[in-house]
């Protein structure tokens, strides 16, 4: 046991001496009535009040005072000693006993107390490095995939390119965004255990969030040759307040979830109005069902647990297994509940009923498409001037090629001393200010900008890899005017320009795909069987090249079907298509 230091020794006999002199004065007076009765009740509160304050040491001073106060100091306090039997020095034994284990007692409480204090300070100190790995991970993974995403959709989206490479090029983004799903979902339910999640309300278009939660499965589930069908009640507020990104983000995981676990048949998403409180929120239920193994009942309640997956097929799914355990706390977090009902061979149904604010449509503001391309703007506005604030080469040249072509004047900047030198003297109608830059980081060049005249009326828009909601309130509150994460979608920029500086734009002659006509097995009673049964190897291989030779000679024939055949296997609605084949075969017989 390490020996107490000389000074702490001093300081506890200090204490000890001032607490008994006050136990002796309180006994001398008020409590002198009661002359060499209870000679003990001042100096057990004494012991206790020194030894919960000061420790082991201060307690044992304390009860050696004490007790030679009650030896000595009884002719001083009441004419005549304390102690007159073998009774009373048996009462001081029973005192010092007690005396010795209340110190012991607050010893222990005082230790764990430091103990509880160091371990609040580790706990700290791991939280903030905590946060610190998740930023800087969130801005190494993203930073990259930046330009890896932007210019992948920048050459698909070029009108010159081949069809082959076209389709190459749509791989490697869908590739690109899966892996982006991957680490979102990771650095997702590390934000949750670091307790940096926090939602965002705004007004919302409600039935906007869901067409782009489609839009983004829709191609994944006709890879696989599944129908993803939809149905929106017509009594479904279309203008919300809610978190748009959070309810999208469970949309994509639990319909992905779907397609990667169903193989054959479809998935459906269905949203309605279950309950509407006059003057209160409306609660909208989301139904995902699908046609997959379906969940055994043992499994249902786990899989929402983080890292746990239940694949009735036995087969291998990537994936972190995260997916479900962040939905369920995100639908939490918005006053939902989230729930699973299923029969293994029968598929699954995935329901999520939210409360929601219901707001005039007027409202919600109307938004950019994001899956038509922008081509120029419309004539008649001025040509703006933007700066790119980025120290990352390929990031300012992936932005310099989203705008330019379209119409917009481009400054650049490599970091925030160059961002402010550069918008002085370009006088820039907007900015794209990246916060991690050397020299001068962006929240420092923002408000720099925005303490000059011409700055306040400048809108400044933040384009950031970092990961948590907090940093995105400090950012905000720097003064940036709004907030795009990497990587940026070019439907996101001009969003923040047609929002920020009232930009119109023209787009592709290249109409959003309408919905494919449905399709009917008498459709294709009138084909001659060769020409069905090449469609149908084509569709079984979900081979759409192959399909399209088989569709344009139907067209030869029969010009509306061989269009609207067309359109479904540019739709990948391979499933469609071999069911009505399956239907004739059946009908006409063997």
């Amino acid at each position: 046991m390490t020996p107490w230091p000389a000074k702490r020794v001093l300081a506890s006999g200090a204490v000890a001496v001032a607490v008994v002199a006050v136990a002796a004065a309180l006994r001398l007076w008020p409590l002198g009535i009661l002359g060499p009765r209870i000679q003990w009740l001042t100096f057990y509160p004494a012991v206790m009040v020194a030894a919960v304050q000061g420790g082991l040491l201060v307690g044992l001073s304390t009860v050696g005072l004490s007790c030679l106060a009650v030896a000595f100091g009884g002719p001083a306090l009441i004419g005549r000693p304390f102690l007159a039997d073998t009774a009373d020095y048996v009462g001081m034994a029973v005192f010092a006993g007690n005396g010795l284990l209340m110190s012991i007692v607050a010893e222990g409480m005082r230790r764990a107390r430091r103990r509880a204090e160091a371990l609040r300070v580790e706990a700290e100190r791991a939280n903030r490095a905590k946060s610190a790995f998740l930023a800087n991970m969130s801005h190494e993974l993203r930073t990259p995939l930046n330009a890896v995403l932007g210019f992948s959709r920048l050459l698909g989206n070029d009108p010159a390119l081949a069809a082959g490479h076209r389709d190459t090029m749509g791989l490697i983004t869908r590739s690109g965004e899966h892996l982006l799903d991957l680490i979102d979902n990771v650095l997702e339910m590390s934000r949750m255990e670091a307790g940096h999640v926090a939602l965002e309300e705004v007004d919302t278009d409600l039935r906007r969030v869901v067409d782009d939660a489609l839009a983004l499965m829709r191609l994944r589930a006709g890879e696989k040759g599944l129908d993803l069908t939809s149905r929106i009640a017509q009594e479904v507020p279309r203008a919300v307040r809610a978190d748009p990104v959070r309810l999208r983000q469970v949309l994509i995981n639990l319909m992905g979830n779907a397609i990667k676990f169903t193989s054959v048949g479809h998935v459906a998403l269905r949203v309605d109005v279950v309950s509407t409180t006059p003057g209160g929120p409306t609660r909208v239920v989301f139904e995902i069902e699908d046609s997959g193994p379906g969940i055994a009942l043992e499994d249902q309640a786990r899989i929402f647990d983080a890292f746990e997956r239940a694949v009735a097929t036995g087969e291998a799914q990537a994936g972190t297994g995260l997916g479900l355990a962040i939905c369920r706390d995100l639908v939490g977090r918005m006053g939902g509940t989230l729930g699973v009902t299923s029969i293994p061979g029968q598929g699954a149904t995935f329901r999520v009923e939210l409360p929601m604010v219901v707001l005039s449509e007027e409202e919600c503001a109307p938004y950019m498409p994001g899956d038509r391309r922008v081509v120029g703007l419309e004539p008649g506005q001025r040509r703006w001037r933007v700066l790119i604030a980025e120290d990352r080469p390929e990031n300012r040249l992936l932005l310099r090629r989203m705008l330019e072509p379209v119409g917009f004047d481009v400054i650049e900047a490599v970091d925030g001393l160059d961002a402010i030198s550069r918008f002085q003297d370009g006088r820039p109608d907007l900015v794209f200010m990246d916060i991690r830059m050397p020299r001068l980081d962006g929240r420092e060049a923002t408000r720099r900008i925005k303490a000059t005249p011409q700055g306040a009326r400048t809108p400044v828009i933040a384009i950031t890899a970092h990961a948590l909601d907090d940093e995105r309130r400090e950012i905000l509150a720097a003064g940036c005017d709004g907030f795009l994460r990497k990587p940026v979608r070019d439907s996101d920029v001009f969003e923040a320009l047609s929002t920020h500086l009232g930009a119109r734009f023209r787009f592709s002659d290249e109409s959003p795909k309408a919905p494919a006509a449905e399709l009917h097995p008498t459709d294709l009673v009138g084909l001659p069987a060769s020409l069905r049964d090449d469609l149908a190897r084509s569709a079984v291989l979900l081979d759409r090249d192959a399909c399209r030779l088989v569709t344009t000679r139907i067209g030869d024939l029969n010009a509306d079907l061989g269009a609207r055949l067309g359109a479904l296997i540019d739709d990948h609605r391979f499933g469609e298509v071999l069911r009505a084949l399956e239907a004739v075969v059946a009908e006409e017989g063997p």
